[in-house]
């Protein structure tokens, strides 16, 4: 209902900007309901204002957005494009967050291609990054899925230890999805055990 307002109010504004990150919100809501198609069309939307009004941090952050959602689609070339050129226009923003997000949508990337070694470089980068940047909720995202490259090694006590900090960390956040996600690989966890 308040994405419905901004896009609303937008319109009649005539504010491209607005209406663009509005569109990234809700793709980011259509995603979770589970509707890929959906969020692809909300995604593309704002990256093609984002494009227009020339905001090329917000447009990187946008393509993240956009990659991710093929990661979760399957079109894993698709999503290397897209991290590829949000990559530039993070380097050339000079966002170091954003550089970090950027190497843990990759690794998601590796880890859905079966490539460990890489996913876990990737992961590294990304997690250095975070770290001294303070980005306490883009850490839990990277340890959480640190914890299934672990498990998917057969490192399976690292991962348990990784799962339950990440878990207690996603809790004291309200983050439901990344507490879900490893509540689901300590029941794998349990399983093999």
């Amino acid at each position: 209902a308040d994405l419905d307002r901004v896009l609303r109010s937008s319109a009649l504004l005539g504010d491209l900007e607005s209406e663009a990150e509005a569109r990234r919100i809700l793709g980011t809501v259509v995603r979770l309901s589970g509707n890929l198609p959906g969020a692809r069309g909300e995604f593309s939307e704002a990256v093609r204002l984002f494009r227009e009004v020339g905001k090329p941090l917000r447009l990187a952050r946008a393509l993240r957005d956009r990659a991710f959602v093929e990661l979760l689609g399957g079109d894993l070339h698709l999503a290397e494009q897209l991290l590829d050129e949000a990559e530039r226009l993070t380097q050339g923003g000079a966002d170091a967050i954003g550089l970090a997000w950027v190497e843990w949508h990759r690794a998601w990337l590796s880890f859905i291609s079966g490539d460990l070694v890489q996913a876990e470089a990737r992961l590294d980068l990304a997690q250095r990054s975070m770290t001294a940047m303070g980005d306490r909720g883009g850490l839990g995202w990277v340890q959480g899925l640190l914890a299934y490259v672990r498990y998917y090694q057969g490192r399976t006590d690292e991962a348990s230890e990784l799962a339950d900090r990440v878990l207690e960390e996603a809790l004291d956040r309200g983050d439901d999805w990344a507490a879900g996600m490893m509540q689901s690989l300590q029941a794998n966890l349990w399983l093999w055990r």
